[in-house]
């Protein structure tokens, strides 16, 4: 007990002595882990990152990027942008589809209206709102995807909140504070309801939107970017079933995760939906036995031969479409510098900051090209 207390004064040597060794072989000097471009983006917490993001964020609103000249623009070498390897494509050739429901439409959609949909970004003719309530909201007509289920299925308890809308919106009740803790009005079960839109909103944009290459999916708590999106499903044949996005599993069906986002291509929508016009009504007793709308939709699109994954259903995906919020999101050497499409579970906040920075960023210049321009400049 006498030599332990002077042996303790080798102890905190030791411990320093081990952390800087751990430091020097875990930490890779080849890689630039704290630079210039994280903190643009603000992805961690500390004041000095959430700075620069509202710096970057009021250069985007005040100052809007003017377009570059081809001859302006490096040569692109990294993965953030793949070049074109099949059709251009432009906002023009897609239907970009945006779910909601009458429990969040007031809280979750109308920022989306000014960003996600704004006619500077996409033409109303390549958009479509579906929600479970018919809306509308200036110029934009919200489709009531749940309109044409059978009434055999309206009749279940999940369609409690379906049915008791109408009474709620006739006595001006405000449907979507019945999710707020303390509040005790309005109709209970959005959620439950919402897995049923899935096939017969799929089902009715393929039908109203024949010219369309791809139908884009997204729902109101998640944000695309479409530029990033264009430009991957320009790698693809559109005249191939293609069913991309975030994979997801769940009942032995592998399929695109909704939240993260997802595409179908028109090839795929006829292989599927063309060829069954009743798909919706076939598929409203597997929905009400299963819990998630995506899942379901997995499940038709593979009963057809359509599978998910980018080489012709192989299951597998490479990183974009995600679904959580970036603030949650790991980033590493893997994914550094590689193509982002989506962010899922966001704020009405983080949309409009997605947006300044989709609006502000110059989508012709690579990410690693980006670094070596500022390094270059300083």
């Amino acid at each position: 007990m006498i030599v332990t207390y002077k042996n303790n004064r080798l102890v905190p040597a030791a411990i320093i002595t081990a952390c800087i060794w751990a430091s020097y072989c875990l930490v890779d000097p080849n890689v630039n882990n704290w630079g210039d471009i994280l903190p643009q983006w603000g992805f961690d917490h500390n004041h000095d990152q959430t700075t620069a993001w509202n710096a970057a964020t009021e250069t985007a609103q005040t100052n809007p990027p003017t377009p570059k000249s081809s001859a302006e623009s490096l040569p692109n070498s990294s993965q953030f942008l793949q070049g074109l390897s099949g059709d251009s494509l432009s906002a023009d050739d897609v239907l970009l589809i945006m779910k909601t429901g009458s429990t969040s439409m007031w809280k979750r959609l109308l920022v989306h209206l000014t960003t996600t949909l704004s006619p500077d970004r996409i033409s109303p003719a390549n958009t479509v709102i579906y929600s479970d309530y018919p809306e509308t909201i200036g110029n934009f007509h919200i489709i009531d995807a749940l309109a044409n289920i059978t009434k055999t299925t309206k009749a279940l308890p999940d369609f409690d909140v379906y049915r008791q809308h109408p009474e709620y919106a006739g006595n001006n009740v405000y449907v979507e504070a019945s999710g707020v803790d303390g509040d005790n009005y309005g109709p209970p079960g959005g959620w439950i309801v919402d897995k049923f839109k899935f096939v017969p909103l799929v089902q009715h944009a393929g039908t109203n939107w024949p010219k369309a290459k791809w139908y884009i999916y997204m729902e109101d708590d998640a944000y695309l970017f479409l530029p990033s999106v264009l430009d991957y499903l320009s790698t693809f044949d559109w005249r191939r079933p293609h069913y991309l996005g975030s994979f997801a599993a769940k009942s032995d069906i592998v399929f695109a995760h909704g939240g993260a986002g997802f595409a179908l291509s028109r090839a795929a929508w006829e292989k599927t939906f063309g060829h069954n016009p009743a798909m919706s009504e076939d598929y409203e007793q597997y929905t009400a036995d299963h819990c998630c709308g995506d899942q379901v939709l997995g499940h038709a699109l593979n009963k057809y031969g359509v599978r998910f994954g980018e080489n012709d259903g192989d299951e597998k995906f490479t990183w974009g479409f995600n679904p959580i919020v970036h603030w949650r999101f790991g980033f590493s050497k893997w994914n550094w510098c590689s193509r982002l499409m989506s962010w899922h579970k966001v704020h009405n906040r983080d949309v409009a900051r997605y947006y300044a920075f989709e609006s502000a960023w110059d989508f012709s210049v690579s990410c690693a090209n980006t670094s070596l321009r500022r390094r270059a400049s300083r």
